[in-house]
């Protein structure tokens, strides 16, 4: 099914026409319920996010531009949002008790540790804000999101070849901007 398809669905959708959405769904849900779930893990987690973002798409769906970039991007875009959102709320959420911790972590604060890690997360922020926008937004998929290189030049729309240059430029930048840190 190509994407082109996925876009003619759209564009039914944004007339009412309820039977697209139900194509659309069969031609694109596998996808993605693959990236939601490895994103959120949990598998009735992933499948809320699937359905939330049907729901979003049914909405919205004459708000889609195929100029902006493909139906198939579109859809991605808004599961990967939602499924950023679970896992936000899932943090937000979570009670983590002494109890949960493992055994290695001192539960008395460590002032010098907390600086350490503190400052560290202040240098990757840093980092990661001076490189492009397109590096950074690569690197988040695939450490924060979990995707493959495989699965971000889906989302992205990208070839294959252009996520690795970027993974690998972006890794580069971090290493570069990091070396104080590490071998300082």
């Amino acid at each position: 099914m190509t994407t082109d398809t996925w876009a003619a669905y759209l564009h039914r959708m944004s007339q009412g026409d309820s039977s697209a959405l139900s194509e659309f769904y069969d031609a694109s849900s596998g996808l993605a319920y693959t990236v939601a779930r490895r994103m959120v893990g949990d598998p009735g987690d992933a499948e809320e996010v699937v359905l939330d973002a049907y729901l979003k798409i049914w909405k919205a769906a004459g708000r889609y531009d195929s100029a902006q970039g493909s139906a198939k991007t579109w859809l991605l875009t808004i599961v990967r949002r939602g499924a950023i959102d679970r896992l936000r709320k899932r943090r937000d959420h979570v009670s983590i008790g002494p109890e949960h911790l493992p055994v290695w972590i001192d539960h008395k604060p460590n002032p010098e540790l907390a600086y350490e890690l503190c400052e560290r997360g202040v240098a990757v922020r840093r980092a990661m804000s001076e490189m492009p926008a397109k590096w950074r937004q690569t690197l988040e998929l695939a450490y924060f999101g979990g995707m493959t290189q495989i699965e971000i030049a889906e989302v992205l729309g990208e070839p294959l070849g252009t996520v690795k240059t970027r993974v690998r430029s972006g890794l580069l930048k971090l290493r570069h901007c990091l070396s104080d840190l590490v071998y300082g």
